[in-house]
Parts: C-alpha cells; sequence; structure tokens
C-alpha cells in the first residue's frame, strides 16, 4: 500500500455568543478524544472551496455564506496505529441554516448515527490537528 498526502478543506463555523466551533469529535486508540471541525477530501479537479461547499451539503444539509480562506496548514500524525498526512485548507463561514447554531448536537447526514456539536478550547477534547489552533488565535483573539 502506498501512503498519499490527502487535501481537505475544512470550516470554521463559530456559533455567535459562545464562540465555540462545529466539530465532529473522536476518540483514538490510546483512549484520547479529540475535535475537527466539520469537512473533507478535495476531489481530482475540484477547488478546495468547492469541496467545502459540496461537504457542508452531504455532512449538514445546508449551504454556507461569507467563506473566506483563513489559511493553510500541514499536518502529519498518526491515528489508531495509521500514519497520516494532509494539507488543509481552512475556512470561516457561516452556515445559511441558522436554526443549526442554536442546536447542541446536529446529525451527520453522511455518518448515521453520529453528530457534530460545538467546541471550546476550555473543553476535554483537543482540536485537530493542532495547527487549527494558531489559525483561530490569528483570527479571534477570544481563543
Amino acid at each position: 500500500m502506498r501512503l498519499q498526502i490527502q487535501c481537505k478543506s475544512l470550516a470554521i463555523i463559530i456559533r455567535p455568543g459562545d464562540h465555540s466551533v462545529l466539530v465532529h469529535e473522536g476518540d483514538n486508540s490510546s483512549g484520547g478524544r479529540y475535535a475537527r471541525p466539520l469537512g473533507g477530501s478535495i476531489e481530482f479537479g475540484e477547488l478546495a472551496v468547492e469541496a467545502l461547499h459540496r461537504e457542508m451539503l452531504e455532512e449538514l444539509g445546508c449551504g454556507l455564506k461569507g467563506v473566506r480562506q483563513l489559511g493553510i496548514v500541514e499536518n502529519r500524525f498518526e491515528l489508531n496505529g495509521k500514519a497520516g498526512h494532509e494539507v488543509i485548507f481552512a475556512f470561516r463561514c457561516d452556515l445559511d441554516e441558522a436554526s443549526i447554531y442554536v442546536r447542541d448536537s446536529i446529525p451527520l447526514l453522511d455518518v448515521p448515527g453520529q453528530c457534530a456539536t460545538w467546541w471550546r478550547p476550555d473543553e476535554g477534547s483537543r482540536l485537530v490537528p493542532e495547527q487549527l489552533l494558531k489559525v483561530l488565535r490569528d483570527e479571534f483573539a477570544k481563543f
């Protein structure tokens, strides 16, 4: 098996009021929890921003507005014993469906039984990739 670098687009969606970030949370093999902004892989021939819009339709069933690129981060990691390497395009954006902001748990349409939640830096899970924290701090003095 040949390992490859993955290109991803992630949405930095901030809830007004408490400034939490919309994420999907998971567990790694060592028992730690992590939080990752929503988004996914960029398909061949697709621009990063196009992938972002497609992913939000697939995951939440809604569109985005106010999309702007915050930065690009490179991430090498190991998850559950497997090496990974990804280049991430991070975009600040808002959902065009206001009702999602008032919900604490949002079902992910493409992953039955799993939900997106709102994350804050002072909570138990750690944001991944960690380089996104710098992007967030640069963008928002609150982080």
